[in-house]
């Protein structure tokens, strides 16, 4: 390899190492950046799944009976918003329920 090829590969290499330095931060922005939110978002752990209607606020869960081959999302319809809310929502289910519950 004579001292002119030498000296365009060692151009070319910095060349390109440059163009990556520039470039990086901006596609670091881009993979950062927070996917746009939809209309519907879903929350779920191991076995229950909440389905959101951001534009409305209303929820469904997810119920699956399995045997049956029964799948639906069920409206939430009782909104809690507090611990009162939710203290009062429990006491008033125990008290239709029998207390047993």
């Amino acid at each position: 390899m004579n001292a002119k090829m030498l000296t365009t590969v060692v151009l070319v290499a910095v060349v390109v190492a440059l163009a990556v330095v520039a470039l990086t931060p901006a596609l670091q922005a881009q993979s950062k950046a927070p996917a746009a939110a939809g209309r519907y978002t879903v929350a779920g752990g191991d076995k229950t799944f909440v389905l959101c209607d951001t534009l409305t606020g209303k929820t469904w869960y997810f119920e699956a009976k399995l045997l049956g081959k029964e799948y639906a999302w069920v409206p939430i319809l009782t909104r809690l918003d507090s611990e009162e809310d939710a203290k009062k929502w429990r006491d008033g289910r125990l008290h239709r329920h029998g207390g047993d519950d």
